[in-house]
């Protein structure tokens, strides 16, 4: 089960990663600026849209604030 988790967590992240490369062409702005909206936006599709969806976690809107801070920094950071 764990082995899968994160097989698929990186997975997840590679093809996001992947469509960053394609749209962030496009956008007129410093690479700063483009990664951290992208970073949200992911960030936003994962904990409030795919996650809740699949029944793998609780919406962000239903997690401690704490936990959405540590998640929406990490997802910047990255």
């Amino acid at each position: 089960h764990e082995a899968v988790t994160s097989v698929a967590h990186f997975a997840y992240g590679a093809a996001c990663g992947a469509i960053y490369g394609l749209v962030q062409r496009r956008w007129r702005a410093r690479p700063l600026v483009k990664g951290s909206l992208f970073g949200m936006a992911v960030w936003s599709v994962s904990y409030l849209g795919f996650l809740p969806v699949t029944g793998l976690l609780p919406s962000a809107i239903r997690q401690p604030k704490s936990r959405n801070l540590l998640m929406i920094v990490a997802h910047l950071i990255w």
